[in-house]
């Protein structure tokens, strides 16, 4: 009976092969993980960088800026935008995105009227840290400011 002899160069098959099916697992573990992070329109924001660029200069020049808090007790995210000289209606959205699983990510039309201010009731999501961009127009400009928070 042959007995096989352990040498260098079954030792570099053999680390040879694991590593070539390491790499083949985690190439399957990566194409099986969601990818939320980048939007489903991004190219379409890419196109209108100025245009975002200009509603972010818009905000950043008002005297007082957009006010973003969250209420831990009452569970609520409160928002109080500036009033311009020439302001009537507010319009636009908050968007509130989760970066790590975007199924809880919430579109919330803007309503506030007379005081500018609008409350979120945020009791029933998920909690975690979100992305908020808020864009608003106020009658004369349009403008947007993205901030992060954490909800507990």
């Amino acid at each position: 009976m042959r007995t096989l002899k352990f040498n260098w160069g079954y030792g570099i098959m053999v680390l040879y092969i694991s590593f070539a099916l390491a790499i083949l697992f985690l190439v399957y573990k990566c194409t099986q993980h969601p990818v939320d992070l980048v939007s489903p329109d991004y190219y379409d924001k890419e196109i209108k960088f100025q245009q975002q660029y200009d509603k972010e200069q818009n905000a950043t020049a008002l005297s007082t800026p957009l006010q973003l808090n969250v209420n831990a007790e009452n569970k609520t995210v409160e928002l109080n935008f500036p009033t311009a000289a020439n302001s009537t209606v507010l319009k636009g959205s908050i968007y509130f995105m989760r970066p790590d699983n975007s199924a809880d990510d919430k579109t919330i039309a803007i309503s506030a009227y007379d005081a500018h201010n609008q409350t979120i009731d945020y009791s029933n999501w998920k909690k975690g840290l979100y992305r908020v961009e808020v864009n608003w127009n106020d009658g004369v400009k349009d403008y947007y400011k993205q901030s992060f928070i954490k909800l507990n």
